[in-house]
């Protein structure tokens, strides 16, 4: 056998090999074949959930201190009169007692990474539920807690990063993602158009959540008492105690006694005055 031929039979093979498609093995899962039943639905939104306490990473390293539900409460309560920070401290939720926010604090940047990542994970459960041919209860039930994630992501956004609705509806508020084909530069929306798509998800999630996946869950209860929180903040009373009433009024919730709590005096009532919108870093 001359040189020539041999060297023609082995490069043959990878003429052919070279022509192959790239294919998956048959065991993996892509997000088409994830999001195609109802089990791949829920271990998608499992994901979803799992953000809201996981340390993921953010600007290349992962902090500790970096999570939603940690930044969320603290953000959130520690600009009221709950609690009174005694020492000082390096963490930046010292910013949130003295209401002296920065553009560059790493929880408030953190909050509104993290947020849209969840926003965007249940956005992809969202379009492909919606694509299911005749969804049963318990894709209808997933699809609900979607949408209700959405609100609640949007909802607790505008409320840090916006000036209040009553304040001025027409001011900006932040951006709306309702679809994975949204561009990644999009214009602030108005507080009063991130109210309305709050509102709208929150409806919508109530109706679809027909089934109880215990509390660590969305629920249409859930949904109920963040249109009524929605409603408060805009100061449409007659909603909100529409849906509170539908809340206490389910039957798996009882109201908290007061009469064993100690009376909380305002200790700042200064501060209520004080502009407590988390500055956007341009």
């Amino acid at each position: 056998m001359t040189t020539r031929s041999l060297l023609i039979i082995l490069i043959f093979p990878l003429l052919f090999g070279s022509c192959l498609k790239d294919v998956n093995p048959s065991d993996s899962l892509t997000t088409g074949t994830l999001t195609q039943t109802a089990q791949g639905l829920r271990q998608a939104l499992n994901g979803a959930y799992a953000l809201f306490k996981d340390h993921v990473e953010f600007n290349g390293t992962t902090d500790l201190n970096n999570m939603y539900l940690r930044q969320y409460f603290q953000m959130s309560d520690f600009a009221s009169d709950d609690i009174v920070c005694a020492q000082t401290t390096t963490d930046p939720l010292y910013y949130s007692f003295s209401l002296n926010h920065t553009p560059t604090q790493t929880n408030s940047r953190y909050f509104w990474y993290i947020s849209y990542k969840i926003i965007n994970d249940v956005n992809t459960v969202i379009e492909a539920a919606e694509a299911v041919q005749n969804p049963d209860a318990t894709i209808k039930q997933l699809l609900g807690e979607c949408y209700f994630l959405r609100a609640f992501c949007h909802f607790n956004l505008v409320k840090l990063y916006a000036r209040p609705y009553t304040d001025n509806p027409a001011a900006d508020g932040v951006i709306l993602r309702t679809a994975t084909s949204d561009p990644s530069a999009k214009a602030r929306s108005t507080v009063a158009e991130v109210y309305a798509s709050v509102i709208a998800d929150a409806e919508k999630g109530a109706a679809l959540m027909q089934q109880q996946r215990g509390v660590q869950y969305a629920s249409q209860e859930a949904a109920w008492a963040l249109l009524s929180r929605a409603y408060l903040y805009k100061g449409v009373n007659d909603s909100t105690i529409y849906y509170s009433d539908k809340v206490i009024n389910s039957g798996r919730f009882g109201l908290t006694d007061t009469t064993a709590l100690r009376l909380c005096l305002p200790m700042r009532p200064a501060a209520r005055r004080r502009s407590s919108v988390l500055p956007l870093r341009q």
